[in-house]
């Protein structure tokens, strides 16, 4: 997850992703990558340095990246990797959200 001065949103996405992964009896570990002060948010090369972090913490063979303002609502949206790359977010709900 890529993240900067969100802490209200972090903490709401964190909430409920632990417990949506929980639901799917999935094995994970999260991490939040946050750019230093003062620099220009570049959301590409956050998530290839958390990919790279990442690493240093075991040999994951799955990786899902996931934004923090866009909450996973559906419980049989599987996070999971298949053969092939995709996109998990479905559908976005654009009149309600704020």
């Amino acid at each position: 997850m890529t993240y900067r001065n969100r802490s209200k949103s972090i903490k709401l996405m964190l909430q409920h992703l632990h417990g949506f992964l929980q639901k799917q009896l999935i094995q994970y570990q999260m991490f939040v990558i946050e750019p230093p002060p003062d620099t220009e948010f570049n959301r590409g090369l956050l998530k290839n340095i958390g990919f790279v972090e990442s690493g240093k913490f075991g040999d994951f063979q799955c990786v899902v990246f996931q934004d923090i303002d866009l909450l996973p609502e559906n419980d049989r949206n599987l996070y999971h990797c298949p053969t092939v790359p995709r996109h998990l977010v479905v559908g976005i709900d654009a009149t309600r959200y704020k």
